[in-house]
């Protein structure tokens, strides 16, 4: 195999540059003597032939802006060299512009009414979120995951309450993990805590249910429950129907337990009328 026509210029000590975008034609003669320059050399010859034309035309002005100014020609290298290795440098610096959302985390919830005979449209029309929660599911044993299942989802993670009301059901994307933290719930309340497993940091999601009837103490586990949350992440969603007017200044059962947990209430405007 023979030289590219770069290394061959490095090996006799001539580097020609023609900018073609700017009818700029140049020739730099630089004699190597030293160990140190020849393999300066050889780097920025491999990482330049990397780089599109636009990218290497803006090296060259550089490099004849350099020399213009006097600068030894080691030092004109040294610098070259870690402008290649910074590989993104912008006239305006600023974050790569790269597609983020396929691992954005989404989180959609519904209450359903009943799922059974809207989960084939459900699952075509929410897929894009990463992970999906319903409340009043109306399931119960007879119906099994493999009925429920949604490509690219793991096994939905479910609490029933029969056919006929209640029940909430979780799905969460492949690409999270995630784990039930059972300890959280309790045989009274229609609700699932899951951990989720982000890189660097984890998030603590309840989906949760409260009939209209539901007695004050569920307020009480409610709170108990985001206590305990608490050791296991700082990062604590909560989605649900909870039947509470959070618009309402009446609502204090919520209310008090925000402010108590330095929570916030993201509800806007009324979710139905």
């Amino acid at each position: 195999m023979g030289n590219d026509i770069i290394q061959h210029r490095v090996a006799i000590g001539v580097f020609n540059c023609i900018v073609s975008s700017n009818k700029v034609s140049c020739k730099v003669c630089y004699s190597r003597n030293t160990g140190f320059t020849h393999f300066i050399w050889n780097e920025l010859c491999k990482m330049f032939d990397l780089f599109c034309n636009e990218w290497k035309a803006c090296i060259v002005c550089l490099f004849l802006g350099f020399l213009q100014a006097q600068v030894s020609a080691d030092v004109i290298m040294l610098l070259l060299l870690l402008l290649l290795i910074a590989g993104d440098v912008q006239p305006n610096p600023g974050p790569v512009n790269r597609d983020i959302t396929h691992h954005a985390l989404s989180i959609f919830h519904l209450n359903t009414r009943s799922i059974r005979n809207k989960l084939s449209f459900l699952s075509e029309y929410l897929s894009e979120f990463k992970v999906v929660c319903f409340t009043e599911t109306h399931l119960d044993d007879s119906i099994i995951n493999d009925e429920l299942y949604w490509d690219n989802f793991h096994e939905p993670i479910r609490k029933d309450r029969n056919m006929f009301g209640g029940g909430v059901m979780v799905y969460v994307n492949k690409m999270f993990s995630f784990k039930r933290i059972h300890e959280l719930e309790n045989m009274y309340d229609e609700s699932i805590w899951i951990q989720l497993f982000l890189p660097k940091t984890s998030i603590m999601l309840c989906t949760i249910y409260r009939p209209e009837y539901n007695s004050q103490h569920f307020w009480t586990r409610l709170d108990n429950s985001i206590e305990t949350a608490l050791d296991f992440s700082c990062k604590i969603i909560i989605v649900g129907d909870l039947n509470e007017n959070m618009l309402s200044r009446k609502s204090l059962n919520i209310t008090e337990i925000l402010n108590r947990k330095n929570l916030q209430n993201i509800i806007s405007e009324p979710t139905r009328d």
